[in-house]
């Protein structure tokens, strides 16, 4: 559950910094995992009725702020 939680933080933070309107990723997105400790990857349409593969780097976008997780662009 907080694995799903987070992913779900990091998804609207990052879409929302970088101008995209913030949503529900997990509506257009399945198969959400984790790689070693910081790769997420998902199959997410694309909106031509097909699927990709896509990835994040979470070190490059999460931070800790005194004890909070939040979105910050490196």
């Amino acid at each position: 559950m907080q694995f799903t939680t987070v992913l779900t933080f990091v998804g609207a933070s990052l879409l929302a910094a970088t101008g995209v309107q913030a949503g529900n990723y997990g509506a257009t997105c399945s198969g959400t995992r984790l790689q070693g400790n910081n790769i997420m990857y998902a199959s997410c349409a694309n909106g031509s009725g097909s699927t990709i593969t896509s990835s994040l780097d979470l070190n490059a976008c999460i931070v800790n702020n005194g004890g909070t997780l939040s979105c910050q662009a490196k």
